[in-house]
């Protein structure tokens, strides 16, 4: 299980590293990692955890995993990365 998480954040910042040539138009933060990682093994899932920035610029990342495979679910949230509207994500 250790493996395939190490697995998924490489996929993740492969993909984050392609998607910032789309977002390369609006402004970009960089937030220094404020926390360690936090990793969360239960009977049937498993959850990866750790906060960037402190004060109003804390961003808190998630990676969920529901079951064995190879998918995962993403969850960013905070400030920094607040949407004001839908059409921010585009």
């Amino acid at each position: 299980m250790k493996l395939r998480i190490l697995q998924s954040l490489f996929l993740f910042f492969g993909c984050a590293t392609n998607a910032s040539v789309i977002a390369a138009e609006r402004e970009s933060i960089s937030l220094e990692p404020s926390s360690n990682w936090i990793v969360d093994y239960a009977d049937d899932s498993c959850r990866l955890i750790r906060q960037f920035g402190v004060n109003e610029d804390t961003v808190v990342v998630f990676f969920n995993r529901f079951a064995p495979g190879d998918e995962f679910h993403l969850t960013v949230a905070g400030e920094p990365v607040a949407l004001t509207r839908a059409t921010n994500l585009l």
